[in-house]
């Protein structure tokens, strides 16, 4: 189900994912949307990846009180349930560590991706990142939120390609939906 329908189907998708448990015992699960994984942190030692603060995206998408305070709870639950907490970069790891400093230090976020990460300062050679790589392609999937900053994406590279940073035929896919 997409993830505008969840609120109105969760307990399909829900009984899904619990059967695609059974059936198919995975050797690893992996969860990314707290509310949608939730069944199967109860079931499983699950690895939770942070994608960001839960309780502040509600919070920018214009959400309740409650519902800011239940997702702030439910991340702190995801990331005591779970196995490992894996990040997509050093400053997400960093944000966890100082939003949620005593549960976190006990679950030793871990930078999964590092191949798809471009160093945060410019110069820097600790990543595998070339800008200038004949034929670069760049994709980026995300929701199309103001939240996910992809227009901030675009802008960053369109002027990365006006100022010669990127060889020219380096393409950015965005894949997605949303009012973005």
């Amino acid at each position: 189900a997409p993830v505008d329908e969840f609120p109105k189907r969760f307990f399909v998708v829900w009984w899904r994912l619990v059967v695609g448990l059974i059936r198919y015992r995975p050797t690893r699960v992996e969860i990314h949307n707290i509310p949608v994984g939730l069944p199967l942190f109860l079931l499983c030692r699950a690895v939770y990846f942070f994608h960001g603060p839960a309780g502040m995206e509600a919070q920018l998408e214009g959400r309740s009180r409650t519902t800011v305070a239940v997702r702030a709870a439910l991340e702190v639950a995801a990331i005591a349930l779970s196995r490992r907490v894996c990040v997509v970069s050093r400053a997400f790891q960093q944000l966890l560590m100082d939003i949620h400093p005593r549960i976190a230090r006990s679950r030793r976020p871990l930078v999964c991706y590092p191949r798809l990460l471009v160093p945060a300062v410019p110069g820097s050679s600790d990543l595998p990142f070339v800008p200038d790589a004949p034929g670069l392609t760049l994709v980026c999937v995300r929701r199309l939120v103001k939240r996910t900053g992809v227009t901030e994406l675009v802008a960053a590279f369109c002027e990365a390609a006006e100022r010669g940073s990127l060889s020219a035929d380096t393409t950015l896919h965005i894949v997605g939906q949303g009012p973005e």
